[in-house]
């Protein structure tokens, strides 16, 4: 029987789902000896069990989980797309758990949610800033240099961007724009 267990990603930190069962997983343990291999393929993966692990949360959100009205001109987006190391699971959730508590606190964090597949090993986040000084706050966290000090450890290769958007980009932001967006950026091996 597996033993499933759902990692909550904040920030620019980690989102997905674990299994201690390798049956069906698509990642790599590690890319052997010689020259490093291609992220390329670890993102090509059919996200056929892609699924939100955190609704929508931030002080732009309102009770039924809807983005409430933005007011500014611009904003600060950010999207994340981490393939978790096997077996780095646990370390990725102890580190998510502070990094999460301390992303609730920054008042200028409008929106952001996790998700994650399982099959795919993949952690996903987006959000919506209220401007770069925000975003920053996050990264100026203890919790967030602690788990970034550790994305050797903990991912196979990243994607992590933040770009300026207009009122009209952050309204119609979800995770098809996001996934797009992951999708046209450049990845991070750590192998």
């Amino acid at each position: 029987m597996k033993n499933h267990c759902f990692i909550v990603a904040l920030g620019l930190a980690l989102a997905a789902a674990c299994t201690d069962d390798p049956e069906g997983d698509t990642r790599a343990a590690d890319g052997g000896g010689g020259e490093a291999p291609s992220v390329d393929p670890l993102y090509q993966c059919d996200e056929t069990d892609f699924q939100v692990l955190l609704p929508l949360v931030g002080s732009g959100v309102a009770e039924d989980g809807s983005l409430l009205a933005l007011e500014q001109e611009s904003y600060v987006l950010h999207t994340t797309q981490l393939v978790v190391r096997p077996g780095a699971e646990q370390d990725a959730l102890s580190a998510s758990v502070r990094v999460a508590a301390e992303a609730a606190s920054i008042p200028g964090l409008l929106a952001m949610t996790a998700a994650g597949s399982e099959g795919c090993g993949y952690l996903r986040t987006y959000g919506i800033w209220r401007d770069e000084e925000a975003i920053m706050s996050l990264l100026a966290t203890s919790s967030h240099a602690e788990a970034a000090s550790r994305t050797a450890e903990l991912a196979l290769s990243t994607k992590l961007v933040s770009w300026s958007a207009t009122r009209a980009e952050a309204e119609a932001f979800g995770w098809e724009a996001a996934r797009a967006k992951a999708a046209e950026s450049d990845a991070t091996s750590y192998e």
